[in-house]
């Protein structure tokens, strides 16, 4: 367990630099750049995001979960991953006019042509990031990824203060990807043998093509509204709309996704113990609560403020999907969990059943979005998700039948009702006494959370426990106050 929490550190780290990285990013670029700019290179990213896929296949998830593994199982991936990467450049760069008619923004077209580079320099690094990964080995990934991010963010802006404009956003994307392929080539021993075979790759993808079709339908259904708000608005609106989700998963899907992330290897490893493998799932699930509800309660409570606080006063038209999105914050980190514990059983036929099942069911909020407006949509999506998550949630019972459906919300649902005990007060507070916008987004988030902290020690809650053994044994939580947390 202390590999994984080292993990967790090193992941928790790396997400954190690109939060903060980005938070200064967007903050200069969004008072340079016009609302419209990041509409349009918004639209692009959703198919990049979506056919980033097809260049892994769902191998490197294969990779990580098969116990073992061969050079030459490596060199194979590698080198199938080159070829798809190759084609999707082409396939991408020939598409550019389609994308700029269906949308009908002209420039979408110079813009998807220049972009599509970026999935033959991807491809170079899949299989290195995956040997790190299945190692447990997130220190070089954080420290390659911090120096890609602000690489490219420092290029970015520089390009947008001498007038580049939307190009500027382009070409941040391509210089991380650059930075980043450089550095794993250089600083990694690694290179793939003069070896393929068909046969290898038709192993892997007993387990990894489900699991690649898996991921692509929950990319095309998680994307699926910037698509459909970009036809049916103006760049501006789609703008305000991104602008709200990024920082929206910035503080849902990256902190989280820390746990998420070195969490999955280490299931991998003790799938054999059902006993260990239950425990260490509601472990799981005890810190993902025990983070993301208070984070979501105070997002939700703070949009005016914090967004304008970040990009200026032309972003306050962001604020109501923000908070809209907030609600639905949970679901993906506590799905997450699902996604895992499925993972790594190696029950890829399950995880598929039921991932076409629920994209049925968030089917429903795509013609009622189309007929009544985008704002029906969201709300609809909304209320599927949470029922989707209910899903997951018996789908993961049925997987694994010792991680019962009350296991799963005795470790859940406590800490959102202990998050809104702290923070409805506060926020009848701050309503009826009008209390000032700087007190509201500086003050009043640290009271929500003494609260909630307090609130988890009165009640002996599991999560708290656990934090609180874990900082004392890294020595982080001194004797002395050690009685007052």
């Amino acid at each position: 367990m202390a590999g994984t929490f080292h993990a967790v550190k090193w992941l928790f780290f790396r997400n954190a630099s690109r939060q903060v990285t980005a938070f200064v990013f967007t903050l200069f670029m969004s008072r340079i750049l016009s609302v419209d700019d990041f509409g349009m290179v918004g639209i692009i990213y959703v198919f990049i995001e979506l056919s980033n896929l097809f260049m892994d296949m769902g191998l490197g998830g294969a990779l990580i979960q098969k116990r073992e593994i061969q050079e030459e199982d490596y060199s194979t991936v590698f080198y199938m991953n080159v070829v798809f990467g190759a084609l999707l450049t082409l396939i991408f760069y020939m598409s550019a006019g389609f994308f700029a008619h269906f949308f009908k923004i002209p420039m979408l077209e110079d813009i998807t042509k220049v972009l599509s580079v970026i999935f033959i320099i991807n491809s170079l690094t899949i299989v290195q990031s995956t040997r790190q990964t299945k190692e447990i080995n997130f220190s070089f990934k954080t420290k390659v990824s911090f120096i890609s991010d602000l690489i490219g963010s420092a290029v970015a802006l520089s390009m947008a203060l001498y007038g580049f404009g939307v190009w500027s956003l382009v070409f941040k994307g391509i210089v991380a990807s650059v930075v980043m392929a450089a550095s794993y080539w250089v600083l990694i021993r690694w290179r793939p043998l003069w070896y393929f075979n068909i046969k290898r790759l038709k192993s892997l993808w007993g387990f990894g093509f489900k699991m690649f079709i898996s991921n692509v339908i929950e990319i095309i259904y998680a994307r699926m509204d910037i698509v459909l708000l970009g036809k049916l608005s103006t760049p501006a609106q789609l703008g305000l709309y991104f602008r709200a989700k990024s920082l929206n998963e910035l503080a849902t899907r990256y902190t989280v996704g820390s746990v998420s992330g070195a969490f999955y290897p280490l299931l991998c490893k003790v799938n054999h113990d059902l006993a260990l493998f239950r425990n260490t799932v509601l472990k799981y699930y005890r810190i993902v609560s025990f983070g993301i509800f208070p984070m979501i309660g105070i997002l939700y409570f703070v949009a005016d403020e914090l967004l304008v606080f970040l990009y200026s006063d032309k972003w306050i038209g962001a604020s109501h999907y923000f908070q809209i999105l907030a609600i639905v914050g949970p679901v993906y980190p506590l799905s997450l969990i699902v996604v895992n514990a499925i993972s790594a059983r190696g029950n890829a036929s399950l995880f598929l059943r039921l991932e076409i099942i629920k994209k049925i069911i968030l089917t429903i909020a795509i013609p009622i979005g189309i007929i009544y407006g985008f704002y029906f949509y969201l709300y609809t999506y909304v209320l599927l998700c949470y029922i989707c998550l209910g899903l997951n949630i018996l789908y993961l019972h049925k997987d694994c039948p010792p991680i019962t459906i009350p296991d799963q919300l005795k470790n859940t649902i406590p800490y959102l009702m202990y998050m809104l005990m702290a923070l409805l007060p506060v926020m009848l507070m701050a309503y009826l006494f009008h209390i000032p916008g700087y007190v509201k987004l500086f003050v009043l988030p640290g009271v929500v959370l003494v609260l909630y902290w307090y609130l988890n020690k009165l009640v002996k809650s599991p999560a708290h426990a656990d934090i609180k053994i874990f900082l004392a044994e890294k020595k982080w939580l001194p004797l002395r106050w050690q009685a007052i947390v």
